[in-house]
């Protein structure tokens, strides 16, 4: 809990990114974003306040980073509840995956499971299990990631 609780203070973290907007995201962006979004995460709804700050414009369907290109997304389930948070950024190369995939597993301090377009890194909190998804870009010389935070 202690882990998790240092990235809440993300917000400031990200915010002293540069000024004006970067071209791709830093590791430790993409990684404080998506523990930020699993946290947001919820079983009855998910929790948006935590990207209501400085270092967030809000979107038509989330927020988006002021000075990195990050997205946040919250889509509703078919009866009209956000439940999960969903990250989009886009990374300098191809390297920046394996050491996103780095980074959140030491992070959260879990291994994840691999799937074949995909990799989970489950964590037990004072709420319960949480988890985030990871799916890289294969194709692209720089990657556009997605990572998806929710609650279980």
């Amino acid at each position: 809990m202690r882990v998790l609780a240092a990235i809440l203070a993300p917000a400031a973290l990200i915010a002293a990114s540069a000024a004006n907007a970067a071209e791709t995201a830093t590791v430790d962006d993409v990684v404080n974003s998506a523990a930020m979004c699993m946290l947001s995460a919820g079983k009855e709804g998910a929790d948006k306040s935590r990207f209501q700050n400085e270092a967030w414009t809000p979107t038509e369907d989330g927020f988006r980073h002021v000075s990195a290109p990050i997205s946040i997304e919250f889509p509703s389930d078919k009866d009209g509840v956000t439940r999960i948070c969903v990250v989009r950024a886009s990374l300098a190369d191809k390297d920046e995956q394996k050491k996103l995939a780095k980074k959140l597993t030491d992070t959260l301090r879990t291994k994840p499971l691999k799937q074949s377009d995909s990799q989970i890194w489950m964590v037990s909190t004072a709420s319960g299990t949480r988890g985030v998804q990871f799916y890289t870009d294969k194709t692209s010389d720089q990657p556009q990631v997605r990572l998806i935070g929710a609650a279980f």
